[in-house]
């Protein structure tokens, strides 16, 4: 276990616990600490850990060296296990971490295992990857590149067999170019997704090193990032795979608010080493790759346009930011879209996106029974050409399965802010249906595909009773059972609970 240590008190108590505490047990453990110049009591802690498990722990204390790759080095020198592991000294393990991860390297062969890890106190950590266990995990696959920090269990005769380390001219960033060639050069990677093996915390104060915003260091770090990916793997896909990650995450977490109150001149520089990094790698496989946030990020810094990536930055505080939809294609409206700052095509958002946007966007402005359908009223922020054109409605059950055969219809109308669409779903169809849950959807078509909108739950959602076939029937708009989306609830109620003269007008109502 490697475990390197800056200034971590109080977070550091917990994460020596959770490694002397393995199941795996202590006599199959070997924890090498190093103090990296602390000037809390970090550096007491571990000697005092030390001091109780000496068999296990092995502190080493030097001078700071600026970030986690030096004391990383240093341990791996003097690493003896089969396996080595890093752990940040802010988080911890799962108590059946190790004993379950070497397993399963002994097992299936692997020379890297990646552990479920999940985040606390806030801290986000992408689960894609961690849906089921995978003995043979595609480097070049779309899940490993956001998954290249070192919290992983590498074959220790793979590292120093390509005598891998970090390189410490890196700011922040350095176990990547470690971890990617681990993965790169191993004969298996698996993971081990039925067991949460680690816990990223993020700290009350936000002074983990990956939430330091160092904005003059972060540039060229992403740079070497890069640099590495390249001499491990030939151009093509596989790199284009791997570089995708940095112009949809690294870069645009450059690109952001905090940017715009610095110095202009600050925000240029920024820009300019971008644009360095966009004529070397950014390809138009990488491009096509990026959502539309990104992409437009991106290619405005590359540009040094300041003022265009200002006015970028800000439409994505924009909720209601409209989808211009024309020649069967959605585009978001982000600055400077219809202008020829920049091509058109890079606007373009995929149905998943155009879905996302509207869902979050659009508004129920009435919801209602009338004596035959239920009517919604929505507007969203939908414009162009094709705005109203194909929009269709369905009814699906909660509990999956093929739409309802419910008759539903679709009016709209569009203007230069958005569109105005009524929603109308035929009670007596809805009654046949029979008693059920319903969720509303509201479908569009383009090129690539279906979009869909899912309804939000109206704040006064209506109730009313019918009758078919002589039972008496409640049809009420509600939530679906997780309470996210609008739906339509139908259900019979029992006639003890119905007064004679309440069947009586409604029969005569009926009549």
């Amino acid at each position: 276990m490697v475990v390197a240590v800056y200034n971590t008190m109080p977070y550091l108590e917990q994460c020596l616990t959770s490694l002397v505490e393995q199941s795996i047990g202590l006599s199959q453990l070997q924890v090498v600490a190093v103090d990296d110049g602390s000037t809390d009591d970090s550096g007491a802690t571990l000697d005092r850990f030390a001091a109780a498990y000496p068999s296990v722990i092995e502190v080493l204390h030097q001078p700071n060296s600026g970030g986690p790759a030096t004391p990383s080095n240093r341990a791996l020198d003097i690493a003896t296990g089969r396996y080595v592991y890093f752990l940040g000294a802010d988080d911890y393990l799962g108590a059946e971490a190790l004993e379950r991860m070497v397993g399963f390297a002994d097992e299936h062969d692997s020379d890297v295992v990646i552990g479920k890890m999940i985040g606390v106190n806030g801290r986000g950590v992408r689960q894609q990857l961690f849906g089921s266990n995978q003995v043979d995990l595609d480097p070049y696959g779309p899940d490993l590149r956001w998954a290249v920090a070192n919290t992983k269990l590498f074959r220790r005769a793979l590292v120093e067999k390509h005598h891998l380390r970090y390189p410490e001219d890196m700011a922040f960033g350095s176990d990547q170019p470690f971890t990617l060639a681990a993965c790169v050069h191993a004969s298996r990677i698996s993971v081990l997704a039925d067991y949460t093996c680690y816990y990223a915390v993020k700290r009350d104060d936000e002074s983990n090193i990956s939430f330091l915003t160092t904005y003059a260091a972060r540039v060229p770090c992403i740079g070497q990032m890069m640099q590495a990916v390249a001499d491990l793997v030939p151009a093509g896909p596989n790199r284009d795979t791997l570089l995708t990650r940095h112009f949809a995450w690294e870069i645009p977490r450059l690109l952001n608010a905090e940017l715009l109150e610095r110095p202009v001149a600050e925000q240029l520089e920024i820009c300019a080493g971008i644009r360095g990094l966009a004529d070397k790698w950014l390809t138009e496989r990488v491009l096509d790759d990026l959502t539309a946030s990104a992409r437009l990020r991106v290619s405005a810094a590359a540009l040094e346009d300041a003022g265009l990536l200002a006015a970028i930055i800000r439409d994505d505080a924009d909720r209601a930011l409209p989808v211009h939809l024309k020649d069967d294609q959605a585009f978001a409206c982000y600055a400077g879209f219809g202008a020829s700052t920049l091509p058109e095509q890079l606007y373009r958002i995929a149905p998943a996106a155009v879905s996302a946007r509207l869902s979050g966007a659009l508004e129920m402005e009435a919801c209602r029974w009338s004596r035959r359908e239920l009517v919604v009223d929505l507007w969203l922020p939908i414009v162009g050409s094709q705005a109203t054109t194909a929009l269709s409605a369905e009814l699906r059950s909660t509990k999956g399965g093929k739409p309802a055969d419910v008759r539903t219809s679709v009016v709209s109308r569009a203007d230069e802010a958005g569109s105005s669409v009524q929603i109308a779903v035929d009670r007596a169809s809805l009654l046949a249906a029979g008693p059920g849950m319903w969720r509303i959807h509201l479908f569009g078509d383009v090129t690539a595909g279906r979009y869909d909108v899912r309804l939000p739950v109206p704040h006064e959602p209506p109730v009313t009773r019918a009758l078919r076939a002589g039972h008496l029937h409640r049809l009420a708009v509600t939530g679906t059972p997780r309470g996210d989306q609008c739906a339509i609830s139908v259900s019979a109620v029992p006639a003890r609970g119905i007064g004679m003269t309440v069947l009586r007008r409604l029969r005569i109502k009926r009549t």
